[in-house]
């Protein structure tokens, strides 16, 4: 088990001006879980990449199943009904919408940095102008 230095460290270890100004900061809610019980987002996230990283050594053996032919833990083949594709077409569509989400919410915030980081540059500059003297960049994604 890490000490709470330790996975402070871990936490802000690459970002150390960062961490002088938002360390002392409370973690949003989101991040937050009221009972032992609760999943936080972290976890979650952690969770969905497991298993697409599990699927994507195994993708294969998910295509085979297409073909109605698995293979046992004992190298033995049996055929698959169409209740499990079904169901496999199921979790597999779940899975990539909730990939889809997770990668939403990491896109949305890094243009949320990249807006702060274009703004403090263009606070920097003489007149409001970018750093080269061209003419400010308009936000990200607008």
């Amino acid at each position: 088990m890490l000490t709470e230095w330790a996975m402070r460290e871990r936490q802000w270890g690459s970002y150390p001006a960062l961490r002088r100004l938002l360390e002392h900061r409370p973690s949003p809610d989101r991040w937050q879980v009221l009972s032992s019980v609760q999943e936080t987002q972290s976890e979650a996230v952690g969770r969905l990449l497991e298993v697409a990283d599990r699927f994507a050594e195994a993708e294969e053996e998910v295509v085979a199943a297409s073909r109605m032919e698995l293979h046992d833990g004992e190298g033995r083949q049996r055929v698959v009904s169409f209740g499990e594709l079904d169901a496999l077409d199921a979790d597999l569509a779940l899975l990539a919408d909730q990939l889809r989400s997770w990668r939403d919410l990491f896109h949305e915030a890094a243009l949320r940095v990249e807006r702060a980081r274009n703004r403090r540059a263009r606070s920097l500059s003489p007149q409001g102008s970018s750093p080269s003297g061209s003419a400010p960049e308009p936000p990200i994604g607008v």
